[in-house]
């Protein structure tokens, strides 16, 4: 098991310094042992800032070494307009995006408090990003956001738990719609850590059909049903299947 993670762990290291040079590789690197609590790193002449102590690096390696989100399957640059992001963390994705899509409109939704200041810290410099601090649920309502140890990427919004940290309002993908007039979603990002069994659950099948690609990271391990319910919901409708990394990617086909 050692071994297999230090492995694991040279492999990162390689890439980053393969990605970003050996200088800003040890820049990144030694700024961990600094008395400051966050740091930033200037990626492709954009501002990334990470905390110390928390699960940001690990993102920022998905993200920027790993390109989790280099896809192929992606619609073409030019026809992509609106871009909803339901797990936006600190808000690397929604600048990966960005950066991707530069004339995409990106709605980020990011429920936890101190994850959400850093979302709009790290979107600030981008136009055309609306940010909301709301769960993504099938119904408006008050959830919990409950801490099962996974650290900062993984918080779980729940009806109920022991764990709770902090209560959040809901919105549904239709009132996102509905309230910022988007008639088709071209992208459409869930890493929603388990909750994709109540987003898929039912109320669905409208905005289903009035979305483009889907790039979802399904949480069968976290909480049973996630995999079984998404692939429900799509059973009426023609699509096309791929992968990349922990990432299902589906691109509806619309008649």
């Amino acid at each position: 098991m050692f071994g297999a993670k230090f492995r694991k762990r040279t492999i990162s290291n390689l890439k980053l310094i393969y990605k970003a040079g050996i200088l800003k590789t040890l820049f990144i690197l030694f700024s961990f042992t600094g008395s400051a609590e966050e740091i930033d790193v200037e990626w492709k002449g954009r501002h990334v800032y990470i905390r110390k102590r928390s699960s940001d690096f690990m993102v920022f390696r998905q993200i920027f070494i790993n390109e989790q989100y280099a896809i192929r399957e992606l619609p073409e640059k030019s026809s992509v307009k609106n871009i909803i992001d339901l797990g936006s963390n600190i808000g690397l994705s929604v600048e990966y995006f960005k950066m991707r899509f530069p004339n995409a409109r990106i709605i980020a939704v990011e429920p936890e408090s101190e994850n959400f200041k850093q979302l709009l810290k790290n979107t600030q410099q981008f136009e055309k990003i609306i940010c909301l601090n709301r769960a993504i649920w099938n119904s408006e309502t008050v959830l919990n956001i409950a801490d099962e140890g996974m650290g900062n990427y993984g918080y779980m919004t729940v009806e109920g738990s022991e764990h709770t940290i902090q209560r959040i309002p809901t919105t549904t993908i239709p009132t996102i719609m509905r309230e910022y007039s988007i008639d088709f979603i071209d992208i459409l990002k869930i890493d929603i850590e388990g909750a994709e069994v109540s987003l898929f659950k039912d109320n669905y099948t409208e905005w289903l059909s009035k979305t483009g690609c889907i790039i979802i990271e399904l949480h069968d391990w976290v909480k049973p049903g996630c995999a079984e319910v998404f692939f429900k919901a799509l059973s009426n409708f023609h699509y096309n299947f791929s992968y990349k990394g922990e990432s299902v990617v589906i691109n509806l086909i619309h008649s």
